[in-house]
């Protein structure tokens, strides 16, 4: 019990003293913005110099409202996907110490012709798989050191040896500065467009690109440890793994050479590194190297006197402009010692290894509702060959010689859900192509869990705490569905803070907030503030959102620090809906008491009559 007492209270003396730290920084950045605000209200300077303060002023806005929210805060700009992963998979990096939740799933229909293309029959029937259902868990223990992981359910069952449960990913990072840091685990390999974003909602298809099927083998994951960061516009990631095992490579690639971190034979390791440009808002461009042994001292390679060296060399351009992108991609990889691994593995004739495989694809997009759905036909062009060149001696086989154009169409009714729908035309250099439409289905989602656990006694007195309840853009997405938002400070006067006292009975928290603006279709359709204050001894914070009649449109508790028992129940706050500033707009008379909760009850009237007070003041006026 001592021990528990001691480890509860060593937790309140860190959060305390992270709460401080807060604070502190707070007002050292309130202090900045009136110091600026100051400067800006007095200011005759040049345009240059009037744009430059109001760009700072914006920057220290947002930090103050970040600082405000902590984690319900909107993942910032630029950052919603971290390190070369997806949006979900790299949730935990900008999320606050604690467990980190993700994941993302898919459906696919696949409808092969039932002829080929020298009508021949295929005898591919339709089907219908649930390809994958992923789920991310991530434990950011602190600032410096992060734990991600990607768990995969792959084929709907393991059952018959349908489909298995694997590790993806899983490795831990120290995040030292943003020009170095360093990891090590099972880690995705930074080798072209799709191996590490490889979310259903940020590609387009019901499947992922051939070429980074066969010649990139995606997911391509190994054990390794290494470096990455940012220097500039420049984002680098290199590893040293452990590398293939060329006793499981054929005529169709390497794919079946991933060791995949399972009992990996480290006999041969490899290195790979990647360069990207990203100074351009939109631009990804740049490159990655593979390289390493990938005998493994195998028996069979080692009586044949063979020791097969990789090297993968691939070329990326990824551009998104308005409605518009462009993807494009470029590889060729080598396998030396190819007759060797060929008598090695007793392949003979077409059945042989590649000592070149080669591919490029281009593909282009365009949003024709731009918002927040979106609906992008698309255009996708592959060439690939997993047998360019063979060793003298051998045959390649011209089934291996693939070109594929797939038009299609992605539609995400919200950015977290897509639906895809495409028609691909196949034709191999030994008319073997079957043309297929595919149909798919995908979600992808991530969610910052608070956790704490108390124990014993201390629990029975304490309660559970609540923590985040919800972020800020999912409780925007909650009011304003399907609305663009955006965000304007708002810095206020010593005599508007005055009058929203007189007004709502209590002061605004700080002379800047931030105000939300809904838009739908050209037209502002509500408003939102932010309100944190303490309940008894611990803060909460809500967004009050406003209707277009200045009319309370709906009350959200984004974090609440206090037990969750002290939370009224969703039909209270509902009551709180079409709510003027008048008298009416207090406990007892317009709005019914909560037992259990009447502190916050009353905080939360409080926050929502200056939330009113604020608009009624500022209005719709613009710094």
């Amino acid at each position: 019990m001592r021990i528990i007492v001691s480890l509860v209270l060593a937790s309140l003396l860190a959060a305390t003293a992270a709460a401080q730290q807060t604070e502190a920084r707070l007002e050292e950045l309130e202090g900045q913005l009136s110091k600026l605000r100051a400067t800006l209200a007095a200011a005759s300077a040049a345009a240059a110099d009037l744009a430059e303060l109001e760009r700072r002023l914006a920057v220290l806005a947002e930090e103050v409202e970040r600082l405000r929210l902590g984690a319900a805060a909107p993942a910032p700009a630029g950052e919603e996907g971290r390190w070369g992963l997806a949006p979900a998979a790299s949730k935990v990096y900008t999320a606050a110490p604690g467990v980190s939740l993700g994941g993302y799933g898919e459906m696919v229909y696949e409808d092969p012709s039932g002829r080929r293309e020298d009508d021949s029959a295929s005898g591919r029937p339709a089907q219908v798989d649930f390809l994958r259902a992923v789920v991310y868990l991530g434990y950011k223990f602190d600032e410096r050191f992060v734990l991600n992981t990607e768990i995969e359910f792959e084929h709907g069952t393991t059952s018959g040896s349908v489909g298995e449960v694997s590790v993806e990913f899983a490795y831990l990072d120290y995040l030292w500065r943003p020009e170095l840091n360093l990891g090590a685990g099972m880690v995705l390999l930074p080798v072209g467009l799709i191996n590490e974003l490889h979310e259903p909602a940020v590609f387009h298809g019901a499947l992922r690109p051939a070429l980074e099927r066969t010649v990139i083998p995606s997911t391509w994951r190994e054990n390794g440890v290494g470096v990455f960061g940012e220097v500039g516009p420049v984002a680098y990631r290199a590893y040293l793994v452990n590398g293939l095992d060329a006793s499981k490579f054929s005529a169709a690639g390497w794919r079946g050479g991933r060791q995949k971190g399972a009992r990996a034979r480290a006999e041969d390791f490899a290195w790979v590194a990647r360069v990207d440009y990203v100074g351009v808002p939109g631009l990804v461009v740049g490159g990655s190297i593979y390289t390493g042994g990938a005998g493994q001292d195998r028996p069979a390679f080692v009586a044949a006197g063979a020791n097969p060296e990789t090297t993968l060399i691939e070329a990326h351009f990824d551009w998104r402009w308005r409605a518009l992108a462009l993807r494009a991609l470029a590889v060729r990889a080598n396998l030396s010692d190819a007759a060797a691994v060929n008598a090695a593995l007793n392949l003979a004739g077409a059945a042989s290894v590649g000592s070149r495989l080669s591919g490029h694809y281009l593909e282009a997009s365009w949003d024709v509702l731009p918002g927040r759905a979106a609906l992008e036909p698309f255009l996708r062009w592959e060439q690939l060959n997993t047998q360019e060149r063979v060793p003298a001696g051998f045959a390649a086989n011209p089934a291996n010689d693939t070109r594929i154009l797939t038009l299609g169409a992605s539609f995400r009714p919200i950015p977290q859900i897509v639906v895809k729908l495409d028609w691909q035309d196949v034709h191999t250099r030994a008319h073997s192509g079957v043309n297929a439409i595919n149909v798919g289905v995908g979600y992808v989602f991530k969610k910052k869990i608070m956790l704490a656990v108390v124990l014993g006694a201390a629990s029975a007195a304490a309660g559970a705490q609540a923590g985040v309840l919800l972020s800020l853009d999912e409780a925007l997405s909650l009011i304003f569905p399907g609305a663009e938002v955006r965000r304007q400070p708002v810095f206020l006067t010593e005599a508007q803070r005055q009058e929203i006292r007189r007004l709502a009975g209590s002061p605004p928290a700080s002379a800047m907030v931030m105000r939300y603006e809904a838009h739908h279709d050209g037209s502002l359709v509500g408003v939102a503030y932010t309100d944190t204050h303490r309940v008894r001894t611990l803060p909460a914070t809500l967004l009050v959102a406003l209707d277009a009649a200045d009319k309370v449109l709906r009350v959200e508790v984004l974090s609440f620090d206090e037990p969750l028992e002290y939370v009224p129940r969703p039909e209270w706050y509902a009551r709180l809906a079409g709510r003027r500033l008048d008298g009416e707009l207090a406990l007892k008379r317009g709005v019914p008491p909560v037992a259990g909760a009447t502190l916050t009850a009353s905080a939360t009237v409080e926050a929502v009559r200056r939330v009113l007070a604020l608009h009624a003041v500022v209005g719709h006026a613009r710094r």
